[in-house]
C-alpha cells in the first residue's frame, strides 16, 4: 500500500521525535560517579576476590582522589585474600609509610607469612620476612625482627647478603659485637661488598674501635672505587649507578663514604686527616654535608672563628643555589621562615650533628620562627636533652592552630619525649594522637604501650 505524502511525513516526524526522545533520554543519564564505579568494583571483588583487574582499577580511582587510607584498606583486603603478591605488598609498605602508619603494614605482614607457603616462592616469601624486620626495627620492636634476619642466615647460610641484613638489624638494635661477627660472615662469603665494609665500619665505631672503623671505611672505598671507576666487572645496578653519577657529574655515596671516614678521624681526634676526607669529600659532590663537618672539626680543635667561616660558607653557598632555581611555591616552603634546602643540607643522618646545626642555625632567629620552624628546633632541643626549650618551642607549635595541633605533630613530640626522657608526660600527647586519628594502628599500638607500666 502506498502512503499519501501527508502521511509519510507524519509517519517520519514520529519516528523522527521518538528517535530523539531516545538519544536525549540517554544523553540525560549521567556517567557512573567514581563513587559508583568504586561499588561496582568491590561488588567484583567480593564474587572473585582474586580478580587483579578489579583490584588494579578500584586502587587506581582511590589514588585518583587521594583517599590514602581506604586504599591501604584495600590493599590489606587483596594480602588476605591473595598472601603471595609480593608487589601489592610492596605498594602497601610503601602507603603504610606515606600516611605515618607502619604499624598496619607490619600486622598485614605478619598475616602473609603465617598464610603463604615459601615453597610457592621462595624469594619471594624471603625478602618478604627481611621487609617486615626492617618495618619491625623501624619501630624498635628488635627481638621478633632479629628472629626472621636469623632464620634468613639458617634457611641461606651461603648468601652474604643474608649475613649482612642481620648485621644490619644487629646494629639498630645497638648490639653491637654481635653485628661485627655478622658482617664478618657476610665478607668470609664475599669481600667484594661495599655497603657490608661500610655497615662493619659503623659496628666498630659505636664500639668506640675508631682505627678498626676508619680500616673497613677505606675497604668500602677501594671496593667502591674498583666497581665504580676502575675496571673491575660491573653488573646491571652497578652500570646503572655508573651511568647516574656520568649524568650528574658527582657521586654522593662516595662522598658520603669519604665523609664517614672523617667523622671516624674526628672522633679519632685525628683533625687534619679528617679535613682532607672532608676536602675530597667537597670535591665529589655539590651537597652541603662537608661545610658542617668541617665546621664541626673546627669546633672540635677550638678554632672557633674557622667553625663559624666553614658556616657562612654554606649560607653562601645555599643563597648562590637560591638564585640558581626558580623560587619554590610549595607548602612545605611556605610553612618556613627560612628556604627549604637550609633543612634539607642540614638533615644529613649520621654524618652531621643535624640536632646542633638546627639549633646553631635557628636559635637566633627565634623571635621571627614560624610553626614548622619552631618544630624542627624543639626537636632538636629534645634529642640534645634541652627538656625545658623542647617543651617551649613543640607548645608554641601546637597552640598556634589546628593545622599544626595533628596526629603527626602530636605523636612525633611523644616519641621524642620517650627517646630523650622516658617520660611520663609523653602519654597525653600519644593519647591526643590516637584521639585525631583512631583508624591508625601505629597511633593505638603507641598509645596503648605507653599505658603500659
Amino acid at each position: 500500500m502506498k502512503l499519501s505524502t501527508g502521511i509519510a511525513l507524519r509517519a517520519c516526524s514520529v519516528v523522527f521525535l521518538s528517535t530523539f526522545s531516545a538519544l536525549a533520554q540517554r544523553s540525560a543519564v549521567k556517567p557512573p560517579s567514581d563513587d559508583d564505579k568504586q561499588l561496582s568494583l568491590r561488588g567484583q571483588l567480593g564474587r572473585d576476590p582474586h580478580d587483579r583487574e578489579a583490584h588494579n582499577q578500584l586502587v587506581a580511582l582511590l589514588r585518583k582522589n587521594y583517599a590514602f587510607r581506604t586504599e591501604l584498606e584495600e590493599d590489606a583486603v587483596w594480602l588476605k585474600n591473595n598472601p603471595d603478591d609480593y608487589s601489592a605488598e610492596i605498594s602497601m609498605r610503601s602507603l603504610a609509610t606515606t600516611i605515618n602508619d607502619p604499624e598496619f603494614a607490619i600486622n598485614i605482614d605478619r598475616y602473609i607469612l603465617a598464610h603463604a607457603k615459601r615453597e610457592d616462592y621462595p624469594a619471594g616469601y624471603d625478602t618478604g620476612g627481611d621487609r617486615l624486620a626492617f618495618l619491625l626495627i623501624g619501630r624498635g620492636q628488635y627481638p621478633e625482627a632479629l628472629v626472621l634476619l636469623k632464620r634468613a642466615t639458617q634457611l641461606s647460610p651461603s648468601d652474604p647478603g643474608v649475613w649482612e641484613n642481620l648485621g644490619d638489624g644487629q646494629v639498630k638494635a645497638g648490639q653491637y659485637s654481635e653485628a661485627v661477627s655478622s658482617y664478618k660472615k657476610s665478607l668470609d662469603l664475599d669481600g667484594n661488598q661495599e655497603l657490608t665494609h661500610e655497615g662493619l665500619a659503623l659496628a666498630y665505631f659505636n664500639l668506640k674501635d675508631y682505627l678498626g672503623s676508619a680500616i673497613e671505611l677505606q675497604a668500602s672505598i677501594s671496593v667502591y672505587n674498583a666497581q665504580y671507576h676502575g675496571g673491575a666487572p660491573t653488573d646491571s645496578w652497578h652500570q646503572a649507578i655508573k651511568n647516574i653519577n656520568k649524568m650528574t657529574k658527582s657521586d654522593l655515596a662516595l662522598c658520603n663514604l669519604h665523609l664517614m671516614l672523617a667523622k671516624t678521624l674526628l672522633a679519632h681526634k685525628k683533625f687534619d686527616p679528617a679535613l682532607a676526607e672532608v676536602e675530597t669529600a667537597s670535591h665529589l659532590d655539590d651537597n652541603f654535608s662537608p661545610y658542617y663537618l668541617r665546621a664541626e672539626i673546627y669546633d672540635a680543635m677550638g678554632q672557633l672563628e674557622k667553625a663559624s667561616a666553614a658556616r657562612e660558607s654554606a649560607r653562601l653557598a645555599v643563597e648562590k643555589l637560591l638564585k640558581s632555581q626558580p623560587p619554590s611555591k610549595d607548602e612545605f616552603s611556605r610553612a618556613l621562615s627560612l628556604p627549604q634546602e637550609v633543612f634539607v643540607m642540614t638533615l644529613s643522618g649520621e654524618i652531621v650533628d643535624t640536632a646542633h646545626e638546627l639549633i646553631v642555625l635557628l636559635e637566633p632567629l627565634n623571635k621571627t620562627l614560624k610553626p614548622l620552624d619552631r618544630q624542627f628546633l624543639g626537636m632538636a632541643y629534645c634529642e640534645k636533652k634541652r627538656l625545658t626549650e623542647c617543651e617551649e618551642q613543640m607548645t608554641v607549635v601546637l597552640q598556634s592552630n589546628d593545622k599544626w595541633n595533628n596526629a603527626v605533630t602530636q605523636n612525633g613530640y611523644a616519641k621524642a619525649l620517650v627517646e630523650n626522657y622516658d617520660s611520663a608526660d609523653a602519654i597525653e600527647h600519644f593519647a591526643r594522637a590516637y584521639e585525631l586519628e583512631p583508624q591508625n594502628a601505629t597511633y593505638r599500638a603507641d598509645y596503648e604501650a605507653a599505658k603500659t607500666p
